[in-house]
């Protein structure tokens, strides 16, 4: 049974992490047209790899560059160009597990709206757009609940760690307490619905922090 509590620790804690990653990528198959997914329905991990590419037609794009004769088309179709190489730089990048800040995202926005007027490149421009919208939600989420070292922590996780270091609250209320924050935490959720008692005599400040529902502030 505590087996079992300790997993759900696991999930109470980053509940708040895996619900904003669900939104953010409903959101995205929405965005080219998909399904709407109510809240807690599950979205398809292949619809949402389809949803944050880039859809652009690259090929019948170069085919129209040579047939433009106004100084200004070309100008636009070159800022395009340039957008398009961009994005897709940054999504090879990104297989990489190298990613950009939100401000760089909202730089390309702005560049290639102010560049690209033309309604000649409206489905181009609107893409390119759409794209950054998806992964400015992306790099905020990566920004709250990840380390820079590539690691999760949820505001409820680092809130915890906090308090842990700042009451000085011993680690060992088992030995696999000990192995990280978020077993720490998911350990004392466990015997606090079990055996609240047991979680006291380790340390009544970390049963005040359950009993005070403090864990779930962060989020």
């Amino acid at each position: 049974m505590r087996d079992i509590l300790h997993e759900v620790g696991h999930v109470v804690e980053s509940a708040a992490c895996r619900t904003e990653s669900r939104n953010n990528a409903a959101w995205a198959v929405q965005s080219v047209g998909g399904q709407r997914y109510r809240p807690a329905e599950r979205v398809p991990q292949d619809a949402v790899t389809e949803a944050l590419q880039l859809r652009t037609d690259n090929t019948a794009l170069n085919e129209l560059g040579p047939t433009l004769t106004g100084a200004g088309a070309k100008a636009e179709y070159n800022a395009l160009l340039d957008a398009i190489v961009k994005v897709q730089g940054w999504i090879e990048a990104g297989e990489k597990g190298l990613y950009q800040q939100e401000s760089a995202f909202e730089q390309l926005k702005l560049d290639v709206t102010a560049k690209v007027t033309q309604t000649t490149w409206q489905t181009y421009r609107d893409e390119v757009v759409r794209w950054c919208d998806a992964q400015i939600l992306e790099a905020r989420w990566r920004a709250k609940y990840k380390t820079p070292q590539g690691n999760d922590i949820t505001p409820c996780l680092r809130n915890f760690v906090v308090f842990v270091k700042k009451e000085n609250v011993r680690q060992d209320l088992t030995p696999y307490a000990q192995t990280s924050a978020g077993e720490l935490f998911a350990e004392a959720y466990a015997f606090w619905i079990v055996d609240p008692g047991a979680v006291e005599r380790h340390d009544k400040r970390l049963r005040d922090y359950f009993d005070d529902f403090q864990y779930r502030r962060a989020d």
